[in-house]
């Protein structure tokens, strides 16, 4: 067994949080491991960050939500405009859009009788340009590596 203290620096408020001492069975088979074992452990953010990032890439995990999203990232749109676009009920996008409200990635802004949604941290926009980015890197890879076999 391995046991050590784990204190961990958060980037809120530049605080150190302590998880106490944590027991941790070691690999029988790799014993020389047991500082390399330590990093992973203490490289892991805490479970409320772990939470955080769970709730982002469940929302993230239906297309229509992820749809939304991409169209949000132009800027403000009314459900009006948002079913147009989706060719979805206003029902089926209500529901949608109360589960990226409910997960804190879009806020609302109303103005008279109508509501206007939009991205509410631009750190959403930044990871669906990564996604983006990444599949038109693999997809190059691949076109790439298919002329290469074929010569």
């Amino acid at each position: 067994m391995l046991k050590y203290e784990k204190k961990v620096e958060t980037k809120r408020n530049d605080e150190i949080k302590d998880f106490g001492e944590l027991e941790v069975e070691m690999c029988q088979e790799h014993p020389e491991n047991q500082v390399h074992i330590q990093k992973a452990i203490e490289s892991l953010p805490d479970n409320e960050e772990i939470s955080e990032m769970a709730n982002y890439f469940t929302a993230l995990s239906e297309p229509n939500r992820l749809k939304i999203l991409f169209i949000l990232k132009k800027g403000e749109y009314c459900p009006c405009e948002l079913s147009s676009v989706l060719k979805c009920t206003k029902s089926a996008l209500s529901h949608q859009l109360r589960i990226l409200r409910d997960k804190n990635l879009i806020k609302s802004r109303k103005d008279g009788k109508f509501v206007y949604y939009s991205i509410k941290d631009s750190k959403i926009c930044e990871i669906l340009e990564k996604i983006i980015k990444n599949k038109k890197i693999k997809k190059e890879n691949k076109i790439e590596s298919k002329i290469n076999d074929n010569n």
